[in-house]
């Protein structure tokens, strides 16, 4: 072989390597390192009396613009949407309390304030005290479904929409006070509704948050980090675009349609989807979620899962015509997919509770998740360690029973939806399961501690999972 053909060779192979390696860039993917262009925070609630706190961290030199929206947890409805621009390094910090709605036809329903004392840039926003909105929760299908109290829990959603590179950039810098240079300048640029300023380049990432549960009455608090997605955006995009902070762009459909995810035996697979939403539910996809439990009678145990479908709005739309993995199209108040639950206490003795078939007796468990965001709360099935008082006071909860002859009140479960749900790709793959994200959360109580001595105890734990990829 000649140098030309060797040096012809070598390049054709350097050129299929970068081909690849910009394929594999262009697939949204779970973040590896907990950072990312989109944040996921699987659940807020101000239910029982709860606040719920959550931060975004700019763990970039870049000055970004992003847009926060919050879902409700009937079928993912926005009920707030606002743009905040971060400058480097820079921390947005919010908080939702416990309100009662103001709103002409919602007046005196439970209802959410959002409230923030950060002085980074967020255009239009009310800092002081924000209600949350009920403008698409009155579009919905059941006319007796539309109270505010739908929003009282869902989830967040963070999207990184651009960096600023131009003048924008100083607007946003805090210098040495911790105070923008001029908020006042990104309202003025937005008096057209149009973002006219040179300047805009494609988002680059970088991007990790948490959130709280506090529990200020009883002095708890429940932890937990945003679920972080990579290579959310095409790289390629070089028509950057900065949309009003009241319009619902972008969102999970903006996503490049094109997957990276890994299945339970170690596999790597790139799935290409027509839609942006569907890439993003292939990397949320489980098709086991699997945690523990507890309700210890001695120290007042509770224990309760959150289980939370960021995309079964784009699904399950009255006109979809993309419902799988889901099973049933939303009609205003419900949208159920079963699921199989097994259950084994510390000891191993099983239970399965996977249903009664098709004809239930009433007030039979049917273990089936109904909405958007949902809550399982384990309880004894002779009710010895249950309380009347619910960690998270779900609108959505189902309650889950241990086994009946259980010889301890702690265990685990696996809830499996791959034995009944499936999600095909273009390419010839099929993901068995739900796009599903959550924890547990569980809370104890110490009888016999000192008079005056507060003994509460609460801790979080990430669900685990599996993941089963079967190929056409």
């Amino acid at each position: 072989m000649n140098k030309r053909m060797r040096k012809s060779s070598i390049q054709c192979f350097v050129g299929l390597f970068l081909c690849l390696v910009f394929s594999q860039l262009h697939a949204v993917q779970l973040s590896t390192d907990g950072t990312g262009e989109v944040l996921i925070y699987p659940y807020y609630t101000v239910n029982n009396d709860l606040n719920t706190l959550y931060t975004i961290v700019n763990n970039s030199g870049d000055t970004k613009a992003l847009t926060v929206r919050f879902l409700e947890g009937g079928n993912g409805k926005e009920v707030l949407l606002f743009h905040v621009y971060l400058s480097a390094f820079d921390v947005w910090s919010g908080a939702l309390v416990p309100g009662i709605s103001t709103i002409p036809s919602h007046q005196g329903e439970d209802s959410v304030v959002h409230v923030s004392e950060d002085k980074s840039c967020a255009p239009f926003l009310n800092k002081a005290g924000q209600e949350f909105l009920p403008f698409a929760i009155d579009q919905d299908l059941d006319v007796d479904n539309l109270s505010m109290a739908r929003a009282t829990e869902g989830h967040i959603e963070v999207i990184e929409i651009a960096r600023f590179t131009a003048q924008a950039v100083a607007w946003a810098d805090h210098g040495e006070v911790g105070v923008p240079n001029n908020c006042g300048a990104f309202v003025m640029e937005w008096a057209d509704d149009e973002w006219n300023l040179m300047g805009l380049d494609t988002p680059g990432g970088d991007l990790f948050g948490a959130a709280s549960l506090v529990n200020v009455a009883e002095g708890l608090a429940y932890n937990y980090d945003a679920v972080a997605l990579q290579n959310f955006w095409n790289p390629a995009l070089d028509d950057v675009a900065l949309p009003a902070p009241g319009l619902s762009l972008p969102n999970l459909n903006s996503a490049h349609p094109t997957a990276t995810v890994v299945a339970d035996d170690g596999e790597v697979y790139r799935l290409d989807w027509p839609q942006g939403f569907q890439a993003v539910s292939a990397v949320l996809m489980k098709s086991q979620v699997i945690n523990e439990y507890g309700y210890e009678s001695v120290v007042a145990g509770q224990s309760e899962w959150v289980l939370s479908f960021p995309t079964k709005s784009y699904h399950n739309a009255i006109d979809s015509e993309n419902l799988p993995p889901f099973s049933h199209l939303w009609d205003g108040s419900a949208s159920c997919d079963y699921y199989k639950i097994d259950i084994w206490d510390r000891e191993t003795l099983p239970k399965d509770d996977s249903g009664c078939g098709v004809l239930c007796p009433p007030g039979a468990f049917i273990p089936r998740t109904c909405q958007a965001t949902n809550v399982l709360r384990f309880e004894s099935p002779i009710g010895a360690g249950s309380s009347p008082q619910q960690l998270l006071s779900s609108r959505n909860h189902q309650v889950v029973n241990g086994p009946d002859e259980a010889l301890s009140e702690s265990g685990w479960a696996t809830v499996d939806f791959g034995l009944l749900h499936s999600f095909s790709a273009d390419n010839g793959f099929t993901l068995l399961g739900l796009p599903v994200t959550g924890f547990m959360v569980q809370q104890y109580t110490n009888g016999g501690a000192q008079p005056g001595l507060l003994a509460q105890y609460g801790s979080l734990f990430n669900h685990k999972s599996r993941l089963v990829v079967n190929e056409d």
